[in-house]
């Protein structure tokens, strides 16, 4: 039986279109756990996920992440990924890993901030370690937090932390469907 992992990605409508017509996705270079293009993950219940990619946009709206955009009107898309052999996948949000992410965290005096900084390299630490590179990240991320004159919507109310899919370079022809679910909100 092949696995799928489901996801959302908010943005703005001119990055979207740009999206499925390229029918790829611009990397990040920088977040939680490095670089990747970061998926908000859900199982069965699409408006969980459509929540947390709108109130993503909401949060990269109000940083003027799409003041270039010549449509900046929020736009979720949703992806289905091919899950990776296990060799190449890795969750984050098991509790190995966070205990892990402790001992490294504690081990080094730190600012706030650091957390992406160590995450990633401890993730860089147990690849060289296993001999692998992982194509698929599953970890908990930060869930978009309310901006100001909006209402907390319930995957805000939830948790702090959300999972998320985070797709690295090398795994990108895993994305095998991107198919735009809501657009035009102005907000």
């Amino acid at each position: 039986m092949m696995l799928h992992l489901l996801g959302t990605h908010g943005t703005s409508r001119t990055r979207a279109t740009s999206i499925c017509c390229s029918r790829t996705f611009v990397i990040s270079q920088q977040g939680r756990i490095g670089c990747g293009a970061y998926f908000w993950a859900y199982e069965s219940v699409v408006e969980y996920g459509i929540q947390l990619a709108e109130a993503w946009w909401k949060l990269a709206k109000k940083k003027n992440a799409y003041a270039g955009d010549a449509d900046d009107s929020c736009t979720v898309l949703r992806v289905v990924i091919k899950k990776p052999e296990d060799l190449n996948y890795l969750d984050s949000t098991e509790a190995w890993f966070q205990e892990a992410l402790f001992k490294s965290i504690n081990l080094r005096s730190m600012n706030d901030g650091d957390t992406p900084e160590i995450t990633a390299f401890l993730i860089d630490q147990i690849q060289d370690e296993k001999a692998t590179s992982y194509h698929v990240v599953k970890a908990r991320v930060a869930t978009p937090p309310l901006v100001k004159n909006q209402k907390l919507n319930a995957a805000q109310k939830l948790s702090k932390m959300s999972n998320s899919y985070i797709v690295k370079k090398h795994g990108l022809h895993l994305i095998e469907e991107i198919d735009i679910l809501t657009q035009g909100e102005k907000k």
